[in-house]
């Protein structure tokens, strides 16, 4: 009655039917197929699954092996997580295993059971080609007895985890948008980008992401976000269903999902395992692990491995045939009235002791179900021996760089638009910062007092900055899943989102803020044009001064947030990543120049001494920008009144007077040992930049390999 009410093939119809060409023309893999990036699946020449055949998935020995560290073995001890797995998912051994076969002969839906640590996850990881890099892996994995590697297999496929990674400040029709746009080819390959090419993508994209959430039940939430911390959205079946919606966007001949009924309640897991079943009749292969079904999620499920705490196989076939398997073992007590099949197989399996679960790897290995298993594994491979079967060549990415970086550039624009309180932090405490710093420095004059201003105000300005940037600490790890994911799932690539990111981080947080202080500090503390007792400066003069005063902070403020990005990407928690962020800020800011004079630091007792001041301050932008903002105020800048000694008066007199002395800016930068030369004021911009364009590197470097570590890359 349950397979009956659940919804139907024509139902649950290929979301791509109508849109695309009813061909199912196959090319042969090439030998380096592995190393192409040319390679992976397009949607759109596929055929409907009502007419496609459903794919066979048969693995043989699977080990995988991972080093655990521990407290008495911190070098790390091998555990092996899997122990010579084999099986198949796909039509039985008694069906046609022919490019011809008919859908609907049986659900399709494969399922790995066990106890908690069995290794469930971890084979389903392996059979979708997403083995994490600190795990070592044996074993072949064919589909339609075609072997295939890793990335051949995430190009074929859908991957849908177990927890919902998705954008919350996005609806979830802009979310199925996003991935069909950035990951379904433009009319089979066609790249045009004229006006109406265009339309007739966009149109084609508006059909897919209606199909699509017409067939999973999402249609009627479609303008409503996903929801976050912030916003109230989906139920967990709602997600969990958009999930899947994600990954069935491009129409894969193969769903893997892991453990996709946990955290949901009763009514929420059957509907998204009849969905599963549905597709199944659909011409998908569905492998699914789960841990505990419920009798009726059970009865949907066309065939099982159960896996033993140990990783290895103790039952795999039909569903419908493992109660009679264990029942037959001499050890095992019968199924009590009113127990769930699966509950009852787990039960066994789970109290067993090592003894016996050894026993039950033998006996199911000595078993005709191993027997029936290992021949239609054999059956499938001779069938690919005799009719050549090939597999659909690929690409790894659907869009164009251009395409992927504007269309993350509109979810950004969109997430800060729904939610701009970082943006609005930023603006008014740089605006507060500028009043309050033009207001302490107001009107710096001329005098010994008016120099001390000028220096102060220049500095302090610096230091803001360099303190704010630490917002960018966090710009990798708020969003690090959900790009891991979708990068995985191949919507986009490492240098767009990365491009994407750091190009609207620096124009809404590292440009407008500098522009602040330029509108508003400089002319109140009287900075140079703006002096009230000196002699007026001619606007060409003005102009520059004032356009390298915000060149300077620009330059500065990125610098400082592209340090912080990078030490945000590698950090473990944003409590090692603010520790470490403040530590390397405040060692700029104490070789700023300010604190102290490189030519007066540690090691400069001699010329020949190792001076580490001067390498520090080297590496210091804040150096390096303090002494071009000095450069730019104070070189011909006309004269100053310094004080730079005192006398002591006659008797009956003050005990001391000072002594003024008339210099121009070009002696205050000699005094302070700072350059006085337009060559230097280039030569700090140049090397500003260089620091500036070397931390970016130096970020894009660290999350390709952060990337590239977690397997994703």
């Amino acid at each position: 009655a349950r397979r009956a009410r659940r919804a139907s093939p024509e139902r649950l119809r290929d979301p791509l039917e109508g849109e695309r060409s009813r061909s199912d023309e196959r090319v042969p893999l090439s030998e380096d197929a592995d190393d192409s990036d040319d390679d992976a699946r397009d949607p759109s020449s596929a055929s409907a699954p009502t007419a496609r055949a459903r794919p066979v998935v048969s693995w043989e020995n699977v080990r995988v092996y991972a080093t655990a560290v521990t407290a008495s073995n911190p070098g790390g001890v091998v555990k092996k997580i899997l122990r010579g797995v084999s099986g198949h998912a796909g039509p039985g051994p008694s069906e046609p295993l022919s490019r011809t076969r008919s859908v609907g002969s049986g659900s399709g839906v494969f399922a790995i059971l066990g106890p908690s640590g069995a290794g469930k996850s971890t084979l389903l990881d392996f059979l979708a080609g997403r083995t994490p890099k600190g795990q070592a892996s044996r074993g072949t994995v064919r589909v339609d007895g075609v072997r295939v590697s890793a990335k051949e297999m995430r190009a074929i496929s859908g991957y849908v985890p177990q927890d919902d990674v998705l954008p919350g400040t996005s609806t979830v029709w802009e979310h199925l948008t996003f991935h069909a746009t950035l990951r379904i080819n433009r009319d089979g390959g066609n790249r045009s980008t004229s006006t109406r090419g265009a339309d007739d993508f966009n149109a084609r994209i508006r059909s897919i992401v209606s199909n699509t959430m017409r067939s999973l039940g999402v249609d009627g939430v479609a303008h409503a976000f996903v929801g976050d911390e912030w916003t109230r959205g989906l139920s967990g079946g709602e997600k969990r269903r958009v999930s899947i919606a994600t990954e069935l966007l491009t129409s894969p001949a193969i769903m893997f999902l892991d453990e996709p009924t946990t955290g949901l309640d009763s009514t929420n897991a059957a509907k998204v395992v009849d969905i599963l079943a549905a597709l199944g009749d659909g011409g998908v292969t569905v492998v699914l692990s789960i841990h505990q079904p419920r009798p009726d999620v059970f009865r949907l499920l066309d065939r099982i491995l159960v896996m033993s705490g140990t990783g290895r196989a103790v039952y795999s076939g039909a569903s419908n045939s493992a109660e009679a398997h264990f029942a037959s073992l001499g050890y095992a007590p019968p199924r009590p009235q009113g127990v769930n099949v699966a509950d009852y197989v787990l039960d066994v399996v789970l109290r067993a002791s090592d003894d016996e679960a050894q026993r039950m790897v033998l006996d199911f290995d000595a078993s005709a179900a191993a027997a029936r298993d290992a021949t239609a594994r054999a059956r499938i491979a001779a069938v690919h021996a005799e009719s050549g079967t090939t597999l659909p060549r690929t690409r790894k990415f659907r869009a164009s760089f251009a395409t992927q970086t504007k269309v993350l550039w509109g979810r950004v624009a969109k997430n800060v638009r729904r939610h701009p309180f970082l943006i609005a932090l930023h603006f008014l405490a740089t605006a507060t910062a500028s009043v309050f710093v033009g207001a302490v420095f107001r009107s710096a004059g001329r005098d010994t007092g008016g120099i001390q201003n000028r220096m102060g105000s220049l500095f302090f300005i610096l230091l803001y900055l360099t303190l704010m940037s630490l917002s960018s600490l966090p710009v990798w790890r708020e969003d690090r899943l959900l790009f891991l994911r979708e990068k995985a799932a191949g919507a986009y690539d490492t240098a767009s989102y990365f491009v994407t990111v750091v190009v609207f981080d620096v124009l809404a947080l590292r440009v407008l803020p500098p522009l602040f202080f330029a509108l508003v500090a400089y002319p109140a503390i009287g900075l140079r044009g703006f002096s009230e007792d000196a002699d007026p400066t001619p606007v060409l003069t003005l102009v520059r001064c004032v356009c390298v005063f915000v060149i300077v902070l620009v330059l500065v403020n990125v610098a400082a947030s592209a340090l912080c990005m990078a030490i945000g990407i590698v950090a473990p928690s944003n409590a090692t990543a603010n520790a470490c962020g403040l530590l390397c800020l405040l060692v700029n800011v104490l070789c700023g120049g300010f604190f102290l004079n490189e030519q007066t630091g540690v090691g400069n007792e001699t010329q020949t001494s190792f001076n580490p001041t001067r390498i520090l301050t080297g590496f210091s932008f804040v150096n390096r920008a303090f002494e071009a903002l000095l450069i730019n105020e104070f070189l011909d800048a006309g004269v100053f009144e310094f004080t730079p000694k005192f006398k002591n008066a006659g008797a009956g007199g003050d005990k001391r007077s000072s002594i003024s002395v008339d210099v121009d800016g070009d002696e205050v930068l000699r005094f302070f040992k700072f350059g006085d030369s337009n060559a230097t004021l280039v030569s700090d911009l140049s090397a500003l930049t260089g620091l500036a364009l070397g931390y970016v590197a130096l970020a894009f470097f660290l999350l390709k390999w952060t990337t590239r570590r977690m397997g994703v890359d």
